[in-house]
């Protein structure tokens, strides 16, 4: 059994990536060889041709095994070992799959500033309509009498127009105190992740 911290695992992992990529492009699995010869693609021996291909696609197929066995480890780890990232105890695999997500999460944020933003615009540029037009509402019915039109005069005939036809904000969501939260939370979380499992992969050990 070999164990192993998951930050020596990631930078073989890297190694191993570099030297499969390296082999599968250079490796020779089939040629021809004319008549008699014993040259294979016109220079190389037939029995060197042979155990160089053999060789060399064992090699390859060990180094995937290889890199199965880490990743198996590591994502085994990973779903069990708990890190604290701001106020939040996740497991790695679940701090990896957030991190993942942070650009989504920000553009719902965005979203919810958009939607509540335009909808306090569209409320009180509506209100102020109702508002005119009920003053133009109380001018009308009270010009036509002679006399000097008191504050309550105006609010008796313009409060039942107004609470009729005014606007209210629809906001299931509570957006602005949700938003300060999703900001803070996803704030915090961006700020310290990466150095949580950092710390994180120097100290915990897989087993292969």
């Amino acid at each position: 059994m070999e164990k192993m911290t998951i930050h020596r695992a990631l930078s073989e992992l890297k190694i191993i990536d570099e030297r499969i990529d390296k082999a599968t492009l250079n490796i020779e699995t089939a040629g021809i060889s004319q008549g008699d010869s014993t040259l294979v693609n016109g220079n190389k021996e037939k029995e060197e041709f042979n155990k160089t291909a053999k060789s060399n696609y064992d090699s390859i197929t060990s180094l995937l095994k290889r890199k199965q066995d880490l990743k198996s480890a590591i994502t085994k780890t990973n779903a069990v070992t708990k890190v604290k990232v701001g106020d939040q105890t996740l497991t790695i695999s679940d701090a990896i799959n957030y991190k993942h997500t942070t650009y989504q999460r920000e553009d719902l944020i965005n979203r919810l500033k958009h939607n509540i933003k335009n909808a306090k615009v569209d409320l009180e540029q509506n209100n102020e309509r109702v508002d005119k037009n009920a003053l133009i509402l109380a001018q009308n019915a009270l010009s036509k009498d002679n006399v000097k039109l008191t504050d309550n005069d105006v609010i008796n005939v313009t409060a039942p127009y107004i609470k009729k036809h005014k606007f209210v904000l629809v906001d299931p969501l509570n957006s602005d105190e949700l938003i300060d939260k999703m900001q803070n939370e996803l704030d915090e979380f961006i700020t310290e992740v990466d150095a949580v499992l950092s710390e994180a992969n120097a100290v915990t050990f897989i087993e292969i």
